[in-house]
């Protein structure tokens, strides 16, 4: 995985298949994509090189409910808030 500053508050994830994105405001952090699941090791490091910890997440945004956007969602999002298409939140498994 390849962590890729696009602008000093959005970092791009690069995974092997797929591309996730950690949004930095103030005290939040808002990752866009969780990859694949396997993904949480990648996605955990990619915050703390950002200086943060998992429990500064916030907010997870899953564009839609394909497994390469939701896959490491179990993985990492324990404590943030999860968002989701309503039609897409049962194959999330996220009701």
């Amino acid at each position: 995985m390849d962590l890729v500053e696009l602008l000093p508050t959005l970092h791009q994830l690069r995974f092997g298949t797929g591309n996730a994105y950690l949004w930095r405001e103030r005290d939040a952090l808002t990752l866009v994509d969780t990859g694949v699941s396997g993904s949480g090791d990648d996605i955990r490091g990619a915050i703390e090189a950002l200086g943060l910890t998992l429990g500064d997440l916030r907010q997870v945004i899953v564009p839609h409910g394909h497994n390469d956007h939701w896959g490491a969602l179990s993985e990492i999002a324990a404590n943030a808030t999860i968002m989701v298409h309503g039609a897409d939140a049962p194959d999330c498994g996220h009701p």
